[in-house]
């Protein structure tokens, strides 16, 4: 695995065999972070195939009701998510082929 960072706080892994590629990028990596994935890459390093972005929001935001569970989105910082997939990826939220998902807790960071 090979690990870079540049001057913007990109992060950038690589695998040993150069066909996966991780990116992750985030003004404020306590509270955030996007995660650009391409599982393959052609020689000429283009994403050939298993493209995704990811949004990673840090805490627990889940509200439990006597409706059921609920997820908080008021105190997620959206400017400088917003800000981060225009610049980064060159997106915005009205992106139609961008797709949304809350899949749980995950993992702890």
């Amino acid at each position: 695995m090979i690990i870079t960072e540049d001057d913007c706080g990109r992060v950038r892994l690589v695998s040993v065999n150069g066909t996966s590629e991780e990116t992750a990028y985030s003004q404020d990596l306590n509270k955030y972070f996007w995660r650009e994935i391409c599982y393959d890459q052609n020689e000429a390093g283009v994403c050939v195939g298993g493209y995704f972005i990811d949004l990673v929001v840090k805490t627990d935001r889940r509200i439990i009701t006597e409706d059921g569970d609920s997820v908080d989105l008021t105190s997620v910082p959206w400017a400088s998510i917003a800000a981060d997939l225009k610049t980064v990826f060159g997106r915005d939220f009205k992106d139609p082929e961008l797709r949304f998902e809350e899949i749980g807790k995950g993992c702890i960071f």
